[in-house]
C-alpha cells in the first residue's frame, strides 16, 4: 500500500509541472506584442511628424525644401528667398502636430542681389571674348573658319546664362554705296545669330542689327581703318 501511495503521488506532481509552462508562455507573447506595437509606433511617429512638417511649409506658399526627421526632430533645410520670414516659416513647422523641435538649416538668398551677380560675372566674361577675330568670307555673309573659336565661345557663354541677352551689331567700311553697305551689315549680324540659334542658343537671347558704315571706328581713308570698320560688335543688353 505505500508503494502504490508513493506512485500516485508521483503522478499527481507531473500535471502541476506542465501547467506551470503557460504563464511564462504568455507572458512571453505578451512580451513580444508590446515590444512589435512600440517598434510600430515609433516608426509611425517620424513619418507622421513628417507629413505634418511638410504640411506646415506648404501652408506657408513655400516649396523646394528637404526635411529630416529624427523621432520628433525637425531638421529643414534648403534656400528660400528674402521675402519669405524666416521666422514665421520656423514657427509653423514647430507648431505643427507632433513636431517638439526645428533646426535651422535654410539659407536665404536675395534674388535682385543674385541676377546682379550673375549679370556682372556674364559681362565680364563677355568682355573675354575676343570677337575681332569674328570674319566673312567677302562680299559674303558666311563667316570664316577662324571665327568658330569666338563663336564657340559665345555659344557656351549664351547656354550658361540663358536670362542674358546680347546685340549683335554689323559694321562696314565705306566702300560701295550705303543701301548696299546696310543690307550686308544686317546680313553677317543675322549670320551670326542664326549660328548660336542653330546650337542652341534662344532666339529671345538675340538682337540681331545692322549700321552699314554709319558707325566707324577708324578712318576709312586707309586700309587698316576700313578692315577696323568692318566687324561685328556683340554688347551686353543690359
Amino acid at each position: 500500500m505505500i508503494r502504490d501511495m508513493d506512485h500516485s503521488a508521483a503522478y499527481l506532481d507531473h500535471p502541476d509541472e506542465e501547467a506551470s509552462i503557460w504563464p511564462w508562455v504568455v507572458g512571453f507573447l505578451a512580451f513580444m506584442g508590446v515590444a512589435l506595437l512600440t517598434v510600430q509606433v515609433s516608426q509611425s511617429i517620424p513619418t507622421a511628424v513628417a507629413s505634418s512638417a511638410r504640411n506646415a511649409i506648404a501652408n506657408q506658399g513655400v516649396s523646394g525644401l528637404s526635411v529630416a526627421v529624427d523621432g520628433r526632430d525637425i531638421t529643414v533645410s534648403g534656400t528660400i528667398s528674402e521675402d519669405i520670414n524666416k521666422r514665421d516659416l520656423l514657427s509653423a513647422i514647430e507648431s505643427a502636430s507632433g513636431v517638439r523641435t526645428v533646426a535651422d538649416g535654410l539659407t536665404v538668398f536675395n534674388p535682385r542681389a543674385e541676377a546682379e551677380k550673375r549679370a556682372n560675372a556674364f559681362q565680364a566674361q563677355l568682355d573675354r571674348i575676343d570677337v575681332s577675330t569674328l570674319a566673312f568670307e567677302p562680299s559674303s555673309s558666311s563667316l570664316t573658319v577662324g571665327s568658330e573659336p569666338a563663336m564657340n565661345a559665345l555659344t557656351r557663354l549664351l547656354l550658361e546664362y540663358p536670362e542674358q541677352r546680347i546685340r549683335i551689331a554689323g559694321h562696314t567700311d565705306n566702300t560701295g554705296r550705303p543701301a548696299v553697305n546696310l543690307r550686308i551689315s544686317r546680313e553677317r549680324a543675322d549670320s551670326v545669330a542664326r549660328y548660336l540659334v542653330s546650337r542652341g542658343v534662344l532666339e529671345s537671347q538675340l538682337v540681331a542689327r545692322g549700321f552699314g558704315a554709319s558707325r566707324p571706328i577708324a578712318d576709312n581713308s586707309t586700309e587698316s581703318g576700313r578692315a577696323r570698320n568692318r566687324r561685328i560688335e556683340v554688347l551686353y543688353i543690359q
